[in-house]
């Protein structure tokens, strides 16, 4: 797969056409999902990237045959199942753990590093605001996306709730961030203990799905959703 003009592109749209570009942006620390919607050139700016580099790494994996799932070939009710019983499940049953060995690993290690009772507090409000996203978007968004046909919930949809959403993902990946930032890049100490480095490693992997989940939504489905949108009114 070819993706031309590669600098006036939005990361997003990079990703959205070949999810193996994921990596590249990520291991220059470019967010792909919340971020996404900035283009190549200005994001790789904001990270003192240089811009030809990031181009060559990302032709020489597009290069390569393409493996795996295609999520922009998914019509919306198959990737709004997907989400669902992939992401969705993935978070319900991490919360929970998260809570609980963040609360355990604060209250054994928070007097000497005090680090960790912030982020105790921090996993405990990403626990709310995502249980409640998760709840809108299964009772509110995925239940009027697989009615899209109605034209009065079709405007509802494209001017109040998928702007509400995509606002609720950019606070929930500012939680993660500052995680990231408290944790030293998710890098327990010498001395830790086994529930801390597990710790660090479960919120490292939280943000991997948590990035991908976001990216298929604000990058993938909800323009397609515009797109039927626009066919609706």
């Amino acid at each position: 797969m070819m993706i031309s003009n590669i600098k006036d592109q939005s990361v997003g749209e990079i990703v959205a056409a070949d999810h193996r570009t994921a990596f590249v942006f990520k291991s220059h620390g470019i967010d792909f999902c919340c971020g996404g919607k900035k283009n190549v050139a200005n994001a790789c700016a904001s990270k003192n990237v240089d811009v030809n580099e990031l181009e060559k790494e990302i032709a020489s994996i597009l290069a390569q045959p393409v493996q795996g799932m295609k999520f922009n070939d998914w019509t919306v009710d198959f990737l709004v199942d997907y989400i669902v019983n992939n992401h969705h499940v993935y978070v319900k049953n991490k919360l929970p753990e998260l809570l609980y060995i963040s609360e355990k690993v604060a209250r054994v290690h928070g007097e000497r590093d005090s680090e960790l009772l912030e982020m105790y507090a921090l996993v405990q409000e990403l626990h709310s605001e995502l249980m409640n996203h998760l709840n809108k978007e299964e009772t509110e968004l995925f239940p009027l996306i697989k009615k899209l046909d109605d034209k009065d919930q079709s405007e509802y949809l494209s001017n109040l709730l998928l702007t509400e959403l995509e606002d609720e993902h950019e606070l929930a990946g500012s939680m993660m961030q500052k995680l990231e930032t408290l944790s030293n890049n998710f890098t327990p100490p010498k001395e830790a203990c086994t529930s801390y480095v597990i710790y660090y490693k479960t919120l490292k992997e939280f943000q991997d799905d948590l990035h991908m989940h976001v990216h298929l939504e604000n990058n993938i489905l909800f323009p397609k959703v515009l797109g039927l949108l626009d066919k609706v009114a």
